[in-house]
């Protein structure tokens, strides 16, 4: 084999290592103590309500904020959508006990092919007032 073959070779070899150390790197949005990821789950979170805006139709009281981040951990992975974002809210207003989470925004972030994108939701928990 003469030497430019075998620089070719190491070459090849160095960038498909390269491209396949960042299946391996971590990501702060899996590994943020506050988020709570998407489990699938159903039951009490199947019944907390999702708005982006107000609720006047009831009377309720404040819980407090909740705030989720979905992210794909490797390039293998679907990117998270808003649908996904919505059911962590609501995993996550059941945690407190809430009939809604309200007034809630998104901020969608992308971080190129590699990373993909990261889907933040923030919002009020409620539980309404009999």
């Amino acid at each position: 084999m003469n030497l430019s073959a075998r620089i070719i070779i190491r070459v090849t070899g160095a960038a498909a290592l390269f491209c396949l150390s960042a299946c391996s790197a971590s990501y702060p949005g899996i590994t943020d103590p506050n988020a709570i990821h998407f489990t699938g789950q159903t039951g009490p979170a199947g019944r907390v309500i999702v708005r982006e805006e107000g609720y006047p139709e009831r009377r309720y009281s404040s819980l407090g904020e909740v705030a989720v981040v979905a992210a794909r951990p490797s390039i293998f992975h679907h990117n998270p959508t808003r649908d996904t974002v919505n059911q962590m809210l609501r995993e996550a207003g059941a945690k407190l006990g809430a009939d809604g989470v309200i007034l809630v925004r998104y901020e969608m972030i992308d971080r190129g092919f590699i990373d993909g994108v990261r889907y933040e939701g923030r919002g009020l928990a409620i539980k309404f007032l009999p």
